[in-house]
């Protein structure tokens, strides 16, 4: 009975720390991916504004992106914790989320990753070269 206690215990602390590794990771590599997310989709957003001025264009589609986009920084950090602190159940899978290929996933990050690049590249040569 007492193994169980400690096999508990060393259970839980490896989860908080595997938690708070995920975390920090989160931390950096999330805001490095976060602010050129967030202004490719503020400049999309201004653009679609500017160009419903002159056509009829439907803007909900483009605020539902540009909300997602404010909100997938801090709301990570919630899944995170979230992930660690409930137990996994296969009858709760969330149903509105698609999986994806393995190729259209490693294609979408790839040009995502791309363009962060490019978005540090050129704010390291404009202001700090």
């Amino acid at each position: 009975m007492e193994s169980n206690i400690i096999t508990n215990l060393i259970v839980k602390f490896v989860l908080i720390v595997a938690m708070v590794i995920s975390l920090i990771v989160w931390a950096i590599a999330g805001f490095i991916i976060y602010i050129p997310l967030l202004f490719r989709m503020m400049s999309y957003y201004c653009s679609m504004v500017i160009a419903s001025s002159f056509y009829k264009i439907d803007l909900i589609y483009v605020e539902k992106r540009l909300e997602y986009a404010a909100h997938l920084y801090p709301d990570r950090f919630k899944k995170i914790v979230d992930s660690f602190q409930s137990e996994y159940k296969e009858d709760e899978q969330n149903d509105s989320i698609e999986p994806i290929s393995w190729k259209e996933f490693f294609r979408k990050a790839f040009i995502e990753l791309l363009w962060t690049m490019i978005f540090w590249t050129s704010i390291y040569l404009l202001f700090i070269n």
